[in-house]
């Protein structure tokens, strides 16, 4: 059989993923929080399968959306390298930025999330200037 051939037989075999789920509409937050309820097992940003080593400490991150996901597990694992966080949220996405700033708090470091839209100029600004006035700097501390 021909690599051609071999190919168009893999072809046969395969499934539309997108029909074998249950539609859980995961744009609305609201339906969000539900979804991870549901999730067995439940996502773990590695507030108990990482250990840090301080690494970063005395540093100083800013996480643009961090209230949950890939952001969320960042956040934590920075946090326990040493490193203190201050993070941006849609307005929308609080719930969920509490429980970050929870887990990287647990972790014994700062967090800060602001909400607004990174899309925007002067949000970016804002949370540079946000950034250096909480933590003195943005990156290494000097400490």
């Amino acid at each position: 059989m021909s690599a051609d051939q071999n190919s168009g037989q893999d072809r046969k075999n395969l499934q539309d993923p997108r029909g074998g789920f249950q539609n859980l509409h995961f744009r609305n937050s609201n339906n969000q929080h539900r979804v991870l309820r549901v999730m067995n097992p439940r996502p773990e940003h590695g507030e108990n399968s990482y250990a840090g080593s301080g690494r970063l400490q005395g540093r100083v991150a800013l996480i643009t959306g961090a209230d949950s996901g890939i952001g969320r597990a960042v956040s934590v694992c920075f946090a326990k390298e040493g490193a203190n966080i201050l993070f941006t949220c849609l307005p929308e996405e609080q719930r969920d930025a509490d429980e970050t700033v929870r887990l990287v708090e647990s972790a014994g470091r700062k967090a800060i999330a602001v909400p607004g839209d990174i899309r925007q100029k002067s949000f970016c600004q804002q949370l540079a200037d946000r950034t250096i006035q909480e933590f003195g700097c943005v990156g290494h501390s000097g400490q």
